[in-house]
Parts: structure tokens; sequence; C-alpha cells
């Protein structure tokens, strides 16, 4: 039954008459064995799909359970986890040095007969591999493993309340399939801000090259602060809204988790801003440096330059 990821439940009886009291000692001895039924929690379809996304995401998943090894494994097959054909109890864990717990942290991915101790050393030893770990539970043992994880994630339905206040999240629908859309969302918002950056920063470069460099060239200051105001109402605060609401990419979640330290502003994003920021105030000087000698009042020169910085904003976006 274990290889079927069925729970054992031994049935047994004790022959008694109407009249006779029993006790919890009563339930010790002379007891008659009947046989033994098994149980099985099935995981939900959506769980399979969730775990599935999580894998092509780049995120390993990891089951550390009270169960019998053969029915770890069983369940594990189930759910698509990526190698269930071998399981690490708790007896071989406790037998284990700290590095050789660390490296079967990251080999193995089943974990049966486990104690909350054995929860949280794995946990630990995952921290200590350099990897960001999430980890789900219900239970009060779930508890310290809940705490120590970078996100501990509770059941809202059947979580009991130490849980919940040791975890990051509560998951409202105890469905792991929650996880996967949570990933995504965050994928997705962490995409849009970087792209709302990358549209705002290169045109509000140029416009403090544009005025430097007009100032030490001798020439009228290109924009007014009325005007840099009126274009960041206008266009840099209106358009990053249809930026921060964009629908996630296709391949959002066939991509691998982004390392841990990496800043939204990586090299090429500082380069981008910087090569898209100065190729745009130069070219917005050089329109003035033309428009100046042909006798355009300094009104006219702001407006086009305006005009200018506006188009040139619009097609940072890619």
């Amino acid at each position: 039954m274990p290889v079927r990821g069925c729970a054992w439940l031994p049935q047994r009886f004790k022959p008694a008459n109407g009249e006779t009291s029993l006790t919890h000692d009563d339930l010790n001895t002379g007891l008659i064995f009947l046989g033994i039924a098994g149980m099985m929690d099935p995981p939900r379809p959506e769980a399979i799909d969730a775990i599935h996304a999580c894998q092509q995401a780049g995120i390993r998943v990891k089951m550390i359970t009270g169960d019998h090894p053969q029915t770890a494994m069983s369940i594990g097959q189930m759910l698509g986890i990526t190698n269930s054909e071998q399981a690490v109890t708790g007896y071989q864990l406790e037998k284990m040095s700290d590095a050789e717990l660390a490296d079967a942290a990251v080999k193995y991915d089943i974990f049966a007969r486990t104690s909350p101790e054995h929860k949280l050393r794995l946990v630990q030893a995952l921290q200590d591999k350099g990897e960001i770990v999430g980890m789900t539970g219900d239970g009060v043992n779930d508890a310290p493993a809940l705490r120590q994880a970078d996100v501990g994630i509770a059941m809202g339905i059947k979580g009991t309340e130490v849980t919940k206040e040791a975890a990051d999240m509560v998951l409202t629908d105890d469905n792991f399939a929650t996880i996967a859309s949570a990933v995504k969302e965050g994928r997705r918002v962490y995409d849009n801000l970087k792209k709302t950056i990358l549209f705002i920063m290169p045109t509000n470069l140029a416009q403090g090259l544009l005025i430097v460099i007009a100032l030490l060239a001798g020439n009228i200051i290109p924009l007014t602060p009325v005007l840099i105001l009126w274009m960041n109402m206008a266009t840099s605060a209106t358009l990053s809204f249809g930026l921060a609401f964009e629908a996630a990419e296709r391949n959002i979640m066939r991509r691998p988790p982004r390392q841990t330290g990496q800043h939204v502003m990586d090299a090429y994003a500082v380069w981008r801003v910087a090569f898209v920021g100065t190729m745009i105030a130069i070219a917005a000087f050089a329109l003035e440096a033309w428009l100046a000698p042909r006798g355009h009042s300094a009104e006219f020169i702001r407006t086009v330059l305006l005009q200018m910085l506006v188009c040139a904003q619009w097609g940072v976006h890619d």
C-alpha cells in the first residue's frame, strides 16, 4: 500500500458486552486484529500542474513529510516531483554531519519520517548553500521551519494559529497552485517595474544633460521648470500606467529565477539609460544649435525641444 501512496490503517476489535465499562488502558491489550485498510489523499490536479510550472520556472520542489518513505515517493511521482525514485528518512538525516546533510538537502527531493528538527535543519542547510527557501506547512510542528525559511507559507484553512503567526504569507485556499500564481504575478510586477524605470530614466537624464550642455555652451536655457513639470506629468506619469498594468510575457514562467542580490538596475540597464539619455541630449542640443541662428524666438525653440523630447520618450520603450 505505501507503494501506491496509501497510509496504513490497522483495524482491531475487542469483545465486550453492553455492561462493560471501557477505559483507555483496555485498548492496549486483548485486541484482535482484523486487517489493514489503505487510505489515500490523492493530489489535486491543479497542484500537479502548479508543480510542473514551478519546475519550468527554475524552482525546485521538495517534499518533507512524516509519512512512510514508499508512500512519500509514490505521492512524489504522482505530483511529478523531479527526483521521486529516492527518499531520505529522518533516521538517516540524524546520522549525517552538517556537511553531509547540506549535500543531501540539495541532491534529494523526498524526505520521509521527518521530525520538526529535521525540517528546520533542511531549511538551514539549503540556505547555507545559498538557496532562497520557501516552506509550506499547516501544523504546529512546521512553525520553526516556517520561521527560518526566507518565505514561510502557512495554510489558511487547515493551518493552526501558531503556524500562521510564524509564516510570512497565508494561503487562504490551501492550494499549492496559488503559490505558482503568486510567483508569476511577482515576476510580472518586477518586469513592469523595470520597464517603467527604463522608460522614464533616459528622458530625465537627457533633460539634465541638455540643460548642462546649453549652459556650458552659452545658449538659452532649453527647458524651464514649468516645461519639465508638464512633461513629467503629461507623459512620464500617464504613459507609465500602461507599463504598470502590462500583461505578463509568454515565457515568464520559463525563465530561471534571478540571482540572489541582483539589482533592478543591472549593468545592461545602467548602460542603456546612459547611452539612450546621452543620445537624446545630443540630438536635442544639435536641434537647438540649428534653430537658434535662424532667428527663432526662445519660446519657439523651447516648444520644439519639448515636443522632440516627448516623441523621443515615446520611442524609448521597446
